[in-house]
């Protein structure tokens, strides 16, 4: 029809040829890698009596029938196909937001000043429509009746039918310099604003904004880990911990919230173990992180939806947790010692004597750590091990202690301030 054969893919460019073959305007809409809302394409060619809908996905196009069904929204713009929740809260250039008419924007331009409501209409057509009394959800009236405009403050304000006041109140204005209150226009002659400059606030070193976490997992029959535990602190000295199986799933349920909108979340050595739990999860929610990697390693991700950065700690101090101590000047040991390979489902609630020497990982400690472990498991092993406890305390020491916190939060903080 149009010189493409029925293995070519059709682009955007080709979409003119369908329309000058079709004698219509097509409006292609499509979502983005990185888009949570729908991208709309539309040629710059002239508008058209018949319009025709389309959603591109995966490289198909798919018709559709209801504009307002497929957006969602109660409303749709005539012009520009945008929905919107409000016939007032919508902006553009083919919308008349005074007597709300699709076609009045078509007429010529020939201003009629308004009295009673103060507003400018389009035409005398735009006149006579805003005053025509329509059925309402409950009663019968006009746009005149309801939406007037402020002659001082220059906005549009709602006066219910119903509402025995009707009195508008104007907002305050406040420089933007300064911040203080603009006079009205109302006020006396010779009253001007006298504006200085604020000084700026100062710039604190750290962003409190910054959550410390670490999971605790077990490996399955299969190898694969998974969480059982997580442990989280905040900056500003904010604890939260949650157990069980989804406990990643909930760390998702709680910390993605407004409030916790551009954190930065920080694991030592996230990219090789803390990182692939919480992405896991993020696709199992059908959520969609943004991923920077160093070969098979994520070094870096984002959450888009809430501007959260999840990073890993080793990419400011590069050496093992069990090393800051010395480095960094601090004599307490940070981690202490957990037997991971103990780990299981099935000893989640274990409560009895201490695991064997050889399940808390001596084959990976050097000589020193080796004989202090010895000297720590002398000490312990005739008592009573409860998997639960240790497990939430050695998880707390790894998450919320970490001796280069104030470091890292600083270098993130100017990172993110550059």
């Amino acid at each position: 029809m149009v010189g493409l054969t029925d293995q070519t893919a059709v682009t955007f460019n080709d979409i003119v040829k369908f329309e000058e073959s079709l004698k219509c305007t097509i409006v292609v809409f499509y979502r983005g890698d990185k888009d949570r809302t729908h991208c709309k394409f539309q040629t710059e060619g002239p508008k058209r009596d018949k319009t025709v809908f389309l959603f591109l996905f995966k490289n198909h196009y798919y018709g559709i029938k209801n504009l307002k069904g497929f957006l969602g929204p109660p409303y749709v713009c005539e012009h520009c196909y945008t929905g919107y929740s409000s016939q007032w809260s919508h902006s553009c250039t083919g919308h008349c937001y005074v007597c709300l008419d699709p076609s009045c924007t078509l007429d010529e331009f020939k201003p009629i000043f308004c009295k009673d409501c103060n507003k400018t209409c389009r035409t005398a057509g735009c006149h006579s429509r805003h005053k025509k009394q329509t059925q309402r959800s409950s009663d019968i009236a006009s746009n005149h009746d309801l939406h007037k405009k402020c002659v001082d403050c220059q906005l549009s304000y709602y006066t219910p039918k119903s509402s025995a006041d009707k009195t508008h109140k104007c907002a305050v204005k406040k420089c933007k310099t300064c911040k203080e209150k603009l006079p009205s226009a109302s006020t006396a002659d010779g009253e001007k604003h006298l504006c200085y400059i604020r000084v700026l606030p100062k710039e604190t070193e750290h962003n409190d904004n910054i959550v410390f976490y670490d999971f605790e997992t077990m490996a399955g029959a299969d190898g694969v880990h998974a969480p059982f535990l997580v442990s989280i602190k905040t900056l500003a000295g904010e604890i939260w911990v949650s157990e069980g199986t989804d406990c990643a799933l909930q760390f998702l349920t709680h910390f993605r919230r407004p409030k916790l909108k551009n954190a930065t979340f920080i694991a030592h050595n996230a990219k090789g173990f803390d990182s692939y739990l919480i992405i896991n999860a993020m696709l199992e929610q059908g959520l969609k992180p943004s991923l920077i990697m160093q070969g098979s390693k994520v070094i870096y991700f984002t959450d888009q939806d809430f501007g959260q950065k999840y990073i890993d700690s080793l990419s400011y101090l590069s050496m093992r947790l069990a090393a800051m101590p010395k480095a960094l000047g601090f004599e307490d040991k940070i981690k202490g010692y957990f037997p991971h390979s103990f780990s299981s489902k099935a000893n989640l609630s274990y409560i009895g004597p201490y695991p064997p020497a050889h399940c808390y990982g001596i084959e990976r400690m050097t000589t020193d750590e080796k004989s202090d472990f010895f000297t720590w498991y002398e000490t312990v092993r005739t008592g009573t091990f409860n998997f639960q406890k240790q497990a939430r305390l050695y998880c707390k020491k790894c998450g919320h202690s970490c001796p280069g916190s104030h470091f890292i939060s600083e270098r993130v903080s100017r990172r993110d301030r550059s």
